[in-house]
C-alpha cells in the first residue's frame, strides 16, 4: 500500500461482541487510510474504510463499506484498487501529471 507509518491493531471481542481488526496508515501528512473488518452481530462481515488525516484520527472522513467476500473471493486487486483511490497524489505526482 505504500504507507509511510501505519499501525494494525486488534480487539479479541467476547461473549456479546465480535471484535475487529484495523489498520490505520498513513501515506503522507494529511492523506492516510483507516480500514476495519469485523463481524456485526447479525453474522455479517464487512470492511469500513474513510480516509484519515493522522494516525489519532479515529473519525475521519465519511464511512464507506465493501462486503468481506471481496477478501474471502481473492479479488485482491480490486480490493486495493479502492481503498488507494483514497489516496492524495503527493505534489509531485501532481505535477507530474499536470
Amino acid at each position: 500500500m505504500g504507507f509511510q507509518d501505519f499501525k494494525v491493531t486488534n480487539n479479541y471481542g467476547g461473549i456479546a461482541v465480535s471484535g475487529e481488526i484495523t489498520l490505520m496508515g498513513m501515506w503522507s501528512k494529511g492523506n492516510g487510510l483507516y480500514l476495519q473488518l469485523f463481524q456485526s452481530s447479525m453474522g455479517r462481515q464487512s470492511f469500513l474504510y474513510r480516509q484519515i488525516s493522522h494516525m489519532k484520527d479515529y473519525t475521519g472522513e465519511r464511512n464507506q463499506w465493501l462486503p468481506a467476500d471481496m477478501f474471502a473471493s481473492g479479488k485482491y486487486a480490486e480490493l486495493v484498487d479502492i481503498l488507494l483511490a483514497l489516496r492524495k497524489p503527493s505534489k509531485e505526482e501532481a505535477e507530474y501529471a499536470a
